[in-house]
């Protein structure tokens, strides 16, 4: 098999204690986690790389020295490098967590010279509402990592991974070609497609998918 498959469902079931936390993959720079939120995390920053939060089952609170921002499942909240902030939930909510895979070195510190700008809260069913079918539609860019959301329908365009691919469905099951095998992946599933592979979805669903670069032109059609 040249993709990898994650269920977030069995993952979650791992996560025993407020705040524990899990890699799922990789995808460039950037790891996958998966974590409990339950409590509240102390305020701190990343100098060097935003990070992305999106709660798969109950409601988060991202939270910052000025302010508090309710996070529900189908939104996803971005947060600027140097922003001081933290995570809060009154019971034990699991949340999708994209950072540096380098993460744990920069954890707290204080930087003056950093002005972020502050956290960005956005809802994927929203971004999909005036979408064309079988066409990518750029979400937002973290660092290096750019997220597209994108409607499917049928037989989709075929691509060729340059970089490394991750594909979450958002609604309904995703069919999943990549070298010449097949797969179905539901809700809360993760699968990375390799770099270098040819890839298409098909079927009836919305998706979000991302890569270390923008996407490249497609072309209509099966891959090879």
């Amino acid at each position: 098999m040249r993709f990898q498959l994650i269920s977030l469902r069995e993952a979650s079931s791992t996560l025993d204690a407020p705040f524990q936390l899990v890699e799922l993959m990789a995808v460039g720079e950037y790891a996958c986690y998966l974590y409990r939120c339950e409590g509240e995390v102390p305020l701190h920053r990343h100098p060097e790389h935003d990070e992305l939060f999106w709660p798969q089952d109950r409601s988060i609170e991202l939270v910052s020295e000025h302010d508090r921002a309710r996070v529900e499942p189908g939104q996803m909240a971005r947060v600027p490098r140097g922003c001081r902030h933290g995570s809060a939930a009154n019971g034990a909510a699991h949340v999708l967590l994209l950072s540096r895979v380098a993460r744990a070195a920069s954890l707290n510190g204080h930087y003056d010279s950093l002005s972020p700008e502050p956290p960005a809260v956005i809802s994927l069913a929203a971004s999909l509402s005036d979408a064309p079918l079988n066409q990518p539609q750029p979400l937002l860019r973290c660092d290096t990592l750019q997220l597209y959301v994108e409607r499917v329908a049928g037989t989709g365009a075929s691509r060729h991974a340059e970089h490394d691919v991750l594909v979450a469905p958002l609604h309904g099951s995703a069919g999943l070609r990549c070298g010449g095998i097949m797969t179905i992946v539901q809700e809360r599933e993760l699968v990375r497609v390799p770099a270098g592979s040819g890839w298409h979805l098909f079927g009836q669903s919305s998706v979000l998918w991302m890569t270390p670069r923008p996407a490249p032109p497609t072309n209509q059609g099966e891959d090879g």
